[in-house]
């Protein structure tokens, strides 16, 4: 089997000139309204449009929100404007990150005033990259945050190898917002699938009509790359669009969240989600008043529920904040219904815990340890059996060791 590079070669035509590809009726610059860009290494061809602000002016909180956003300091993203803001996606020849995987078509959105544009740089053939990543890079360094879907682990490292292999050695990637990361945190536990096709349907309401999947989009180069014939690559300069279009929509929709996740986030699902990442990134008491309220509601499942009510409850008690902690362990006690060893039992330990060591109250730690001992010996979990044994021994020792000072005085 040929690998790409070879894959890529031969379809290189023979007699192409190293500075103007050959022309055919169906060209690219009469199927798409764009134009050559020439560069200090060559010329690409760019396709420039304007369109209407898709956030409405949402992105305008994006420094207040950031930080909490990126678990940055302030200082990080102080006086980020939007403009100097850039959302990026690539089409590329393959998923595989090798060299010989070539990123065809880069689409850049930015905004200008009151305007967004999207720019598309687009490889009429594989001796055009130098020019296209040039350019490409002039408009990141121009910029402070690079918005991706997925950008960490596909986009940005495919852009930075192939600056890498033409000789720019020196760039600088500007702070790095992957939406792909956020979505998840909040969306996973309710849609599972957090594709951005997914997330704007669920999420942004937008059903796209007529859209190439992505799966198809390289064999679709690599016939024009044999036939110069680029209308079938239509479809896939407008799905590279919409795609910037979303990502400015979902980064505004994520801001929303994080300034009023009740009003942005219907869905229970969805606000436990949510609060679980705030507790992560320390907001303890925001993120209380989102699960807390919730844990009983009917739509949240008895697994998320068992984490939220857990992590919850962790952070306070390393806080210290003992009386909140055994408020949800009771509430967690009474809950799970003996799923599990782990969510049966943790709860009492954790109660058993505070009552022995900290409130030195050895009858109510006594108390807890025998429902969990009941409840080994009801399930047959033989695994906790021993922990449980001598954690029940201990206590047991303790209170006759406390029971005879009070007889000796």
């Amino acid at each position: 089997m040929r690998s790409i590079r070879e894959r890529l070669n031969s379809m290189q035509p023979e007699t192409q000139s190293r500075t103007t590809p050959p022309r055919s009726t169906n060209g690219i610059d009469l199927i798409v309204p764009g134009s050559e860009l020439v560069t200090t290494r060559g010329s690409h061809f760019v396709v420039e449009q304007r369109i209407t602000d898709p956030t409405d002016g949402g992105l305008s909180s994006v420094e207040r929100t950031l930080p909490t956003i990126l678990g940055t300091g302030a200082d990080d993203t102080q006086a980020i404007d939007p403009s100097e803001i850039l959302f990026l996606d690539t089409e590329t020849t393959g998923l595989d990150r090798g060299t010989g995987t070539h990123v065809f078509l880069v689409g850049l959105g930015y905004y200008d005033g009151s305007n967004f544009i999207v720019e598309q740089h687009f490889l009429r053939g594989l001796h055009e990259e130098p020019s296209m990543l040039e350019s490409v890079l002039e408009r990141i360094n121009r910029s402070r945050l690079l918005v991706t879907y997925n950008g960490r682990g596909f986009d940005w490292p495919m852009i930075a190898g192939r600056l890498i292999l033409h000789g720019h050695r020196d760039f600088n990637q500007p702070m790095h917002w992957d939406l792909l990361t956020s979505t998840r945190r909040i969306w996973r536990n309710r849609l599972q699938d957090c594709s951005l096709g997914n997330i704007e349907r669920e999420i942004l309401g937008v059903q796209r009509f007529g859209d190439v999947p992505g799966y198809m989009i390289p064999d679709l180069y690599f016939a024009y790359l044999r036939n110069q014939d680029a209308a079938p690559l239509r479809p896939v300069f407008s799905h590279n669009r919409e795609d910037i279009v979303s990502l400015a929509r979902l980064a505004d929709q994520l801001i929303f969240a994080h300034e009023a996740p009740h009003l942005a986030l219907s869905h229970p699902i969805d606000q436990v989600s949510f609060g679980l990442s705030r507790l992560n990134h320390g907001f303890i008491d925001e993120a209380l008043e989102l699960i807390c309220p919730l844990l009983e509601s009917p739509a949240i499942s008895s697994d998320l529920r068992f984490r939220a009510s857990r992590s919850a409850a962790d952070h306070l008690k390393r806080r210290a904040r003992f009386d909140e902690a055994m408020a949800l362990w009771d509430q967690m006690s009474e809950l799970t219904g003996s799923a599990s060893a782990e969510t049966a039992l943790y709860p009492l330990i954790e109660l058993a815990k505070v009552c022995e060591h900290r409130q030195k109250d050895y009858r109510r730690a006594l108390q807890y340890v025998e429902r969990a001992r009941n409840l080994v010996e009801l399930h047959d979990w033989n695994q906790e059996r021993p922990a449980i044994v001598h954690r029940y021994a201990r206590l047991m020792r303790r209170l006759e060791r406390a029971k005879s000072r009070k007889q000796d005085r």
